[in-house]
Formats: C-alpha cells, sequence, structure tokens
C-alpha cells in the first residue's frame, strides 16, 4: 500500500513540475530570438551596413548574416529542445516554412514583424518586433496579433 501511495505522489509531483520546466524552455526561447534581433540591429549600427534576420522555420534556428558577398559573417542561435519556430508574420505576408529573412538597415531598422514559438502541442507566443525600434512585445492570442497589423497597414507605418 505504502509503494502504491508513493508512486501517486511521485506522478503527481511530477506532472506539476513539468508545466514549469516547459514555460522556462519556452521563456529561454524567447529571450535566445530578442537577443539575436538585438545583435542584428547593433551589429548594422555600429559597423554602418547592412545585417539580416535567417529564420529556418524547418529547423527553428536564427542566424544573422552580415558582411558582403565576399566575406560574409554569421551568428547563429539554436532552440531549446521541444521549442520550435512555428510562423513568421509580416504585414503583407506570412510563412510557416523555409527561411524567411528579414533585412536590417545600417541604421538597425527593420520591417515589423511577429514570430510565432512554441513548445510542441502546448502553449505557444507571439513574438512582435517592432520594426524602428526592435521593442519586443509578447502575445498569446493571435486576434491581437491581427489587430496589430490591420493598424500598422492603415496608419502606412508597417516598419515601426
Amino acid at each position: 500500500m505504502v509503494l502504491v501511495i508513493l508512486g501517486l505522489v511521485s506522478g503527481v509531483a511530477v506532472a506539476r513540475l513539468k508545466q514549469p520546466y516547459r514555460a522556462a524552455r519556452l521563456g529561454e526561447a524567447v529571450g535566445r530570438i530578442a537577443l539575436i534581433d538585438r545583435q542584428a540591429r547593433d551589429h548594422a549600427q555600429r559597423f554602418g551596413r547592412p545585417s539580416r534576420l535567417v529564420y529556418d522555420l524547418d529547423h527553428s534556428i536564427v542566424c544573422v548574416e552580415s558582411g558582403n558577398t565576399e566575406h560574409k559573417e554569421y551568428t547563429r542561435v539554436s532552440l531549446p529542445s521541444g521549442v520550435r519556430l512555428e510562423r513568421l508574420l509580416m504585414p503583407e505576408a506570412q510563412t510557416d516554412q523555409g527561411r524567411p529573412t528579414i533585412d536590417v538597415s545600417s541604421a538597425g531598422e527593420s520591417r515589423s514583424y511577429v514570430v510565432r514559438v512554441s513548445i510542441i502541442g502546448e502553449s505557444r507566443r507571439w513574438l512582435f518586433f517592432a520594426g524602428i525600434t526592435g521593442q519586443v512585445t509578447e502575445f498569446t492570442d493571435e486576434n491581437d496579433i491581427k489587430r496589430l497589423f490591420e493598424m500598422l497597414r492603415a496608419s502606412g507605418a508597417d516598419a515601426g
């Protein structure tokens, strides 16, 4: 009887610890993506030349490409295990696969865009990157993203 009770208690404990662990992994992924966006902007400003963010949606990797065609520099960030990049949205387009890119000007500005990140089969977060400032805002509701893009299109301020 004691073994049965211990088994039940340990099962409940594992179930309760699973959610915070997944939330921490998702939070780490959000931090990594925000950091690499910031690095692309800072690098472009520091060296006065454009860079490009490449979101590999098929492999959940984000890269920064900078430099000229003869000498390219790369910075690469992989997401924690079980976390994936699902979608990249811009006011004029969206994609769920491939390697969409975000161009960053030499002033460190880009188009505004959104990345959807998720723990497979569980929660997801939408990360909105403001084009001019690079400020990151997290959303959990896709409808909020749709309304935001509608406002950007209506104002003609898709870069900001």
